[in-house]
Parts: structure tokens; sequence; C-alpha cells
């Protein structure tokens, strides 16, 4: 409990959450699953975007090995069928570092979630 509290001041307490434990401390549980939803839109992908990046940023934190944009590249540059979707992802990944820079570190006005994927859903039984 030392390790995370109190929780720093920034939007990323998640992320300051989960790097502060190793993989092997970590469980991992097969029954449940959930599912992450893109934004339907791309305005709202470009400020959920801008949000991790602000977040990574005050963490000072860098993607994990494996994770992140260049991990995600990598992997689907060895598949043509993937190119297109791969030159939108580069595309809204330099949109959302230039608006960034632009913004020239102001805090944002608001949280920045998508709504277009904030429906209720049923729960359903594993």
């Amino acid at each position: 409990m030392a390790r995370v509290f109190p929780l720093p001041g920034i939007t990323a307490d998640d992320e300051f959450i989960r790097r502060s434990f190793a993989q092997a401390e970590i469980a991992r549980v097969p029954a449940c699953r959930f599912v992450a939803e893109a934004p339907r839109c791309l305005e709202p992908l470009i400020r959920v975007r801008k949000r991790v990046l602000r977040g990574n940023r005050a963490l000072g934190a860098t993607a994990p090995p494996g994770e992140g944009g260049r991990a995600m590249l990598r992997a689907a540059l060895r598949q043509p069928a993937r190119w297109p979707d791969v030159t939108l992802f580069v595309l809204v990944s330099l949109w959302v570092r230039l608006s960034l820079a632009l913004e020239g570190g102001r805090p944002a006005a608001r949280w920045d979630r998508d709504e277009t994927r904030r429906v209720p859903r049923p729960l359903t039984p594993l």
C-alpha cells in the first residue's frame, strides 16, 4: 500500500498504480474479461489520446518493453493488409502530438473522455 498511496495528483493515477508493481506481482484472472472499444469518431479519439499522453508525461513514463506505439507498429508492418490502419494510426498520433505541442503544456480544461461509447450495457454472467 505504501508504494501507491497517497496517489499523486495526476490524471494517470491508474497507470501510476499499474507501474508500481512488477509483472510477477500482478495476478491474471482468465475468466475475467472486458471489451475495450475505440471511440466511434476521430475527434473523441484525439481527445482521449491527448489525455493519455498528458498523463504519461506527468508520470515521466515511457511504455514498458513490448508495449506502446512502436511495438504495435512493428507488429502491424509485418502484415501488409494492416498498412492502411498503420497509416491512420501514424497520422492520428502525429496530430495528437502536434496539438499537444501547440498547447504549450497548459493543463486540460476538462477530462476529455470518449462519450461516444458511454452506453450502459447489461451485465452478462461469466
